[in-house]
């Protein structure tokens, strides 16, 4: 990772080793490091006076620049995602961009995003052509915030569009391939504790629409929602580790699915087939929770994190088995 930085501006740039070609060029690579390189994620953030900010970003959210922006040290989870960043499905973002700026005592952001939804596709008989594929996707982003005391308050409104996607899942002959259009509404705060506790809660709600297409004559609509609830402890065992505690329901179908357009019954004497609408709910049974741990602590230079989650019905399936693990990473700026 190559880093620069100074009171107004931050420039982060990762790259990683590839033998198939090279990404972004001209950044700030020699044409040997061109050759054996290509840059996966990277973002530019710059201070325009006391309170305006604005972010640019290479393969990285929009959300992940506006907590850079709002220099949010909230815990780094691996599996349990908090609400505000829950959209249903695995994302990986080509380019987004945020700007910040204060008037009068709140915090307005504008933020976008660019990039692909990332969908397994099995191949019968060929694993070796077995692969994600990326199907587009647009977000746009607006919210406001503002500080009382020791109290965080934020509420923002969010737009995605789907080319070929219905949050996140495939389509085929019975949706139509025309994806979808989503508006989330968040809400959340943040209380600090003292000089060495923090919690936080965060609540999702959303709307989908899918326009009529395939075996549906007509729009349908889903509802969704995803929460999430977290305490951290800073200066656990020295001034700058933290322990924190995630609880978390990932986006979830409340209610909705789709009327399709299918035979009912069938007239011998006209050789003729009757239609009629068949409700099918695409509102899971199952409900998955999410509990994950988190430490973090400066080591070598760098930061050590350690973390150990449980998901419960995983993927909202009710039958499907709890699904374990942990993780050790370490990070260096060079």
């Amino acid at each position: 990772m190559r880093v620069v930085a100074n009171q107004h501006l931050a420039v982060t740039l990762s790259v990683a080793n590839r033998r198939d070609g090279v990404g972004p060029d001209r950044l700030d690579l020699s044409p040997r490091e061109r050759s054996q390189s290509r840059a996966i994620a990277g973002s530019v953030i710059a201070r325009l006076g006391n309170d305006r900010q604005v972010a640019l970003g290479i393969a990285k959210s929009s959300g992940a620049l506006i907590d850079q922006m709002a220099i949010d040290r909230a815990a780094s989870f691996v599996a349990a995602d908090a609400a505000q960043d829950s959209f249903g499905f695995f994302s990986q973002p080509t380019s987004a961009f945020a700007y910040r700026q204060r008037v009068a005592g709140f915090g307005l952001t504008v933020a976008g995003e660019h990039g692909d939804v990332r969908i397994w596709k099995e191949f019968a008989g060929d694993p070796l052509r077995s692969r994600y594929r990326g199907y587009g996707y647009r977000l746009a982003r607006l919210g406001f915030d503002r500080d009382l005391g020791a109290l965080h308050l934020k509420l923002s409104g969010i737009m995605l569009d789907e080319r070929e996607t219905i949050l996140g899942g495939g389509t085929n002959m019975w949706t139509g391939e025309t994806g979808a259009r989503s508006w989330f509404a968040d809400a959340g705060t943040t209380l600090s504790l003292g000089s060495n506790w923090r919690a936080n809660a965060d609540y999702r709600r959303g709307w989908t629409r899918i326009a009529a297409a395939g075996l549906r004559g007509t729009a349908d609509w889903l509802e969704s929602d995803a929460w999430s609830a977290d305490l951290t402890r800073f200066g656990l065992f020295s001034l700058r580790d933290s322990l924190a505690l995630r609880v978390s329901q990932p986006l979830r179908v409340r209610s909705g699915g789709l009327n399709l357009t299918l035979p009912v019954g069938y007239d011998y004497s006209t050789l003729q087939a009757g239609f009629g609408q068949q409700f099918v709910s695409l509102s899971p049974t199952g409900r998955e929770r999410d509990i994950e741990a988190a430490y973090a602590t400066p080591f070598a230079g760098g930061y050590l994190s350690a973390n150990a989650f449980w998901r419960s019905e995983p993927g909202h399936i009710e039958t499907a088995p709890d699904d374990l693990g942990v993780a050790l990473r370490f990070n260096r700026k060079f």
